[in-house]
């Protein structure tokens, strides 16, 4: 079979580096050709096709782990772990927001929808906000790595802070290991039937670090650019500054060393 083709691309600036995210959403009427899980029979849906939060708001992101895979020259495995979920339907009814490897990224669901990932099915529990409660699967993004490479994990934190940023919650407070959802705590747990994610747990505050510094160095959250695949160059409704630090370099600059200063900007 042919590798992927994006229905659009679109990009994001972190901290000077540009982002071009593929992204393939899996249709809503997507119905697996045989059962290959137990919520996914033989022609059941192939996601949630349901809201994140009952209302399209993410109230966190959930970072997971899975192995890194031999690939065909041309592609990555972002784009064959994509394939792999839809149309193949191999995944073994995981469905993830994005899965990211090196520098490429593919998104499978949008940033507003529901996902199978984080294994506490429809359940919510304590957040890291006091007096709110969250579900891996019905509340958070899911940001898939691959592999355990240092690229791969600098590009999921860059992600990861610019998605912080558009759901306007702090890393502190955003930020979740698979581990959480699975009622461990955000570390190795010796004996335990899994982890994840395996390749960053062991590191966790470090990962968090890196999001962090991202996150703060963000000033009006990301700009990013629709590439539609016929090749067109649209631009869809999207917040002022877009592409601000292009336009006025040098004044993006000083605003960015200010507010990593910690200093106001009024």
């Amino acid at each position: 079979m042919p590798f992927l083709t994006p229905d659009r691309i679109w990009k994001i600036h972190v901290d000077g580096a540009e982002l071009e995210i593929n992204e393939r959403i899996i249709p809503d009427d997507a119905r697996s050709p045989r059962q290959i899980a137990a919520h996914i029979p033989k022609g059941g849906k192939m996601k949630p096709v349901a809201l994140l939060g009952g209302n399209g708001k993410a109230r966190g992101i959930t970072i997971h782990n899975t192995d890194d895979i031999n690939v065909p020259a041309g592609t990555t495995p972002a784009e064959q772990y994509s394939r792999a979920t839809w149309p193949n339907a191999n995944i073994r009814g995981v469905a993830v927001h994005f899965y990211v490897w090196r520098r490429s990224i593919w998104q499978n669901l949008s940033l507003t929808e529901q996902g199978w990932h984080a294994s506490d099915g429809v359940s919510r529990r304590a957040s890291k906000r006091p007096g709110y409660t969250i579900g891996g699967n019905v509340d958070t993004i899911a940001v898939e790595i691959i592999g355990s490479g240092p690229e791969t994990e600098e590009t999921a934190a860059m992600l990861s802070a610019w998605l912080l940023k558009e759901i306007k919650l702090e890393p502190y407070a955003g930020l979740y290991a698979h581990n959480y959802f699975m009622g461990r705590p955000e570390r190795i747990v010796a004996g335990a039937a899994k982890n994840c994610p395996l390749f960053i747990l062991p590191r966790w505050n470090d990962f968090k670090n890196k999001v962090s510094k991202y996150y703060s160095g963000l000033i009006c959250g990301g700009e990013e650019v629709t590439i539609p695949s016929g090749g067109f160059v649209s631009a869809p409704p999207l917040r002022i500054f877009k592409n601000f630090h292009m336009f006025f370099p040098e004044v993006y600059g000083v605003l960015k060393r200010m507010r990593r200063s910690g200093r106001h900007v009024l």
